[in-house]
């Protein structure tokens, strides 16, 4: 259960991204995981209420997890297609001989800050980090 750790460490990363930029408070975090990373995503939903619970800068926020597909590129035929899907087999050439495109990454894709007025949050897409 490893998604424990990462949670934590991403939550780390936004609450030192937030410190360094004098933001009180976070609305919401979108993490962008790969289907190929071997993470839970569901996992992320049980476990942020509890690890953030008791931590002033997430209190009330939210949680959004997009999954990116893991693709893969064929070395056969170069079929361009989902790993996980096929399970790592081409679907054209049936070959297992590929480089993975995408798929393996963890990104904090987004950090919606409280702007304290009735437009909502700022969105801080331009500072994605890898955790």
């Amino acid at each position: 259960m490893h998604e424990v750790g990462v949670l934590k460490h991403a939550l780390e990363t936004v609450e030192a991204f937030a410190q360094a930029n004098n933001i009180a408070q976070i609305a919401k975090v979108v993490l962008e995981v790969g289907e190929l990373t071997g993470i839970i995503p569901t996992m992320f939903d049980t476990f942020y209420p509890i690890l953030t619970e008791d931590w002033p800068l997430f209190k009330g926020t939210q949680l959004e997890v997009i999954i990116r597909p893991g693709r893969g590129l064929c070395s056969g035929c170069r079929n361009m297609y989902n790993v996980f899907k096929h399970e790592g087999a081409c679907p054209a050439c049936k070959s297992r001989d590929k480089t993975i495109v995408s798929g393996m990454e963890l990104l904090i894709k987004e950090i919606v800050i409280e702007s304290g007025d009735e437009h909502g949050g700022e969105n801080l897409r331009d500072q994605e980090e890898c955790v």
